[in-house]
């Protein structure tokens, strides 16, 4: 049996930007290291965003791929390119669930 979510995987890595890569990268190292365990509920989800990068710019082995990002697309898109990471990490899951 083919594995279907490694196939979209293997395919969504090629096609994806590398800003896109290296903060789906950071990401797995913070769940990695227990920094997100899982991403918090709230009403106001733009100041959930700025946590959990903040929390990723604080870590020192980290923050030097977030100051790579933040560099290359600036902050506001940054958080774009986090949203984006936490929202398809969170349909995958919701999927296989």
């Amino acid at each position: 049996m083919i594995n279907k979510v490694g196939i979209h995987d293997s395919i969504l890595q090629k096609t994806e930007e590398p800003n896109t890569l290296l903060m789906r990268q950071l990401m797995a190292m913070a769940k990695a290291k227990c920094l997100i365990l899982q991403i918090p509920n709230g009403n106001n989800y733009d100041q959930v965003l700025k946590i959990i990068w903040h929390t990723l710019s604080s870590d020192s082995e980290i923050a030097p791929g977030t100051t790579s990002i933040e560099g290359l697309v600036g902050p506001h898109d940054a958080l774009i390119i986090l949203d984006r990471i936490i929202s398809s990490d969170l349909k995958r899951s919701q999927h296989l669930n």
